[in-house]
């Protein structure tokens, strides 16, 4: 053979018997090589190092190789042979029986050796087989562009993905990102994973940090949102984060897989779909299905809080005798003057038509809830008017409130309680709150209608 001769290597060494040793990563990217090696195949270490083991292996073994790699990572510290063609410097291939030696664990490396195979595999005729035959460099040359066109396909493939795609491998360095990452993340020229993040806002850096721990170290899928800094602007775009942890063993690490996508405008559309779907759009406030939402959540944390209950006084008289316009104008100051006069972590909602509800968390004791109760009124006085015009004046709604010390009552039954001290309040002429006692008449209320 071109590679080796009778013994004799490509330098003109004696390499019968010779063992060569080359030393590997665990993505199976060479990183040395022995002067053995040289003197069997050719190539210098120089030539070697960076380059993934498969460029050397014939393409007809490299599923072959790949099934042993994969068979010694799942034995850590253990060994696994294979007989492979292997390709000298002169365009020949050798066959090599190597022995590949997982030491990740121990050593951070995989050792190979490999030594040459004694008589080369023949046809039926006695021919040599057809990889060895009188144009082995063309052969050679016409493989090597094969593979070229396929790693070419899939670059071309992943750049023009709208999706940002990477591949890091454990120590953290990018062995691929195209355009579209490093334009969503703001890192054209990023060498390292921590490069390629670096314009991750600083609340989410100690999430990223986390995600990539749980799939470098334990080798675990990691789904994130992160959001991202326009570089030289203040402006800043939400993005998804698909981590997909790349070992061929649980306890072997070898790289991730990045996706990365801008959800900034559905987000948006996602936050407004949202709110649509718990704001009553006339008022502002939140509508009935999330207010009493709210409720059931501050009732199951068990501690005291407080319901209170308005009834705007005259709407019906509004709306015959100024319109319906000017009756929704009067519900929307209303909704308003209520929302200013709310504590922070309050809820103000419309549960009717004519009707609000304050939900007040962690208030002590009933004579608290009053006070909130009183801050409303007090809100709530004095006209509403529509332009230069009166629409109403005098107290503009009855104010009723309901309290529980441990969140033991129901949310229908706090609401009924704040409704019935209402009603009460409104027997007095509506200018003053008054707190629900247990000798008043509580109406229970519909869950879904808000009607008593």
């Amino acid at each position: 053979m071109d590679g080796v001769v009778d013994g004799v290597g490509v330098e003109g060494v004696d390499v019968s018997g010779c063992v060569a040793r080359v030393w590997k990563d665990d993505f199976a990217v060479i990183t040395d090589c022995d002067a053995a090696t040289t003197a069997l195949i050719g190539w210098s270490a120089e030539e070697m190092a960076g380059k993934r083991s498969l460029d050397f292996i014939h393409p007809a073994d490299q599923q072959r190789a790949v099934e042993s790699w994969v068979q010694m990572l799942e034995a850590p510290e253990g060994t696994h042979r294979v007989r492979l063609r292997h390709r000298c410097r002169d365009g020949s291939y050798v066959w090599m029986e190597i022995t590949n030696r997982n030491r990740l664990a121990a050593d951070g490396f995989v050792l190979a050796e490999m030594a040459e195979v004694a008589g080369a595999p023949t046809t039926g005729d006695g021919r040599e087989a057809d990889w060895v035959g009188p144009d082995r460099r063309s052969a050679a040359t016409e493989i090597a562009r094969v593979m070229r066109d396929q790693e070419w396909l899939l670059r071309r493939l992943a750049e023009s993905l709208p999706t940002g795609v990477a591949l890091a491998g454990a120590a953290g360095m990018i062995v691929y990102a195209n355009t579209r990452i490093r334009e969503l993340l703001g890192a054209p020229t990023a060498a390292t994973v921590t490069e390629l993040f670096e314009m991750v806002v600083g609340d989410d850096q100690p999430v990223l940090s986390a995600a990539l721990d749980a799939v470098l170290v334990r080798g675990r899928d990691e789904d994130l949102e992160l959001h991202v800094r326009a570089p030289d602007t203040a402006s800043t775009s939400l993005c998804v984060v698909n981590m997909r942890a790349l070992a061929e063993h649980p306890g072997v690490r070898t790289g991730v897989l990045f996706c990365v996508a801008d959800v900034t405008e559905s987000a948006r559309l996602r936050a407004e779909l949202e709110r649509r779907a718990t704001i009553d759009t006339l008022t502002g406030c939140r509508n009935r299905a999330s207010t009493v939402a709210f409720l059931t959540d501050t009732l199951a944390g068990g501690g005291p809080a407080a319901a209170v209950f308005v009834d705007v006084n005259g709407l019906k008289a509004v709306n015959d005798e100024l319109g319906h316009g000017a009756g929704d104008d009067l519900l929307a100051e209303i909704g308003s003057r209520l929302a200013r006069s709310a504590r922070s972590g309050d809820v103000v909602g419309r549960i009717g038509g004519d009707e609000f509800l304050l939900v007040c968390p962690a208030v002590s004791d009933p004579a608290a809830a009053l006070a909130i109760a009183r801050r409303a009124a007090e809100a709530l006085e004095g006209p509403a008017q529509e332009g230069a015009t009166p629409v109403r004046s005098g107290p503009l709604a009855s104010i009723g409130v309901a309290h529980t010390a441990t969140g033991g009552a129901t949310p229908d039954e706090l609401i009924a309680a704040a409704d019935a001290a209402m009603y009460q309040a409104k027997g007095s002429g509506g200018c003053r709150p008054v707190v629900f006692e247990p000798h008043m008449r509580s109406r229970p209320i519909h869950p879904s209608s808000g009607r008593t």
